[in-house]
């Protein structure tokens, strides 16, 4: 999850993006996954909180490389919101 000021914040799949913002804004939630401590993808597949578009991808790429995590062209946009 990145919270509204750019911090990324990662917790167990059961924690739930709420109790991870702890009461602050979210600009991208999901999960990612890795392998031999290196980034493999990144997704916006986060329970009822559905970040999607270019907003929510750049701020999940950003937060994951501004702490040394490259998310570089591993973002996928994996749930659009019910329309």
């Amino acid at each position: 999850m990145v919270t509204g000021d750019g911090e990324l914040v990662i917790g167990k799949r059961t924690a739930g993006h709420v109790n991870l913002a702890q009461g602050r804004d979210v600009l991208a939630a999901g999960e990612f996954k890795t392998k031999s401590g290196q980034v493999i993808h990144l997704d916006n597949k986060s329970g009822h909180y559905q970040s999607y578009g270019a907003h929510a991808r750049k701020a999940a790429v950003d937060a994951f490389n501004k702490n040394g995590l490259g998310a570089d062209g591993k973002y996928i946009e994996a749930r659009r919101p019910n329309c």
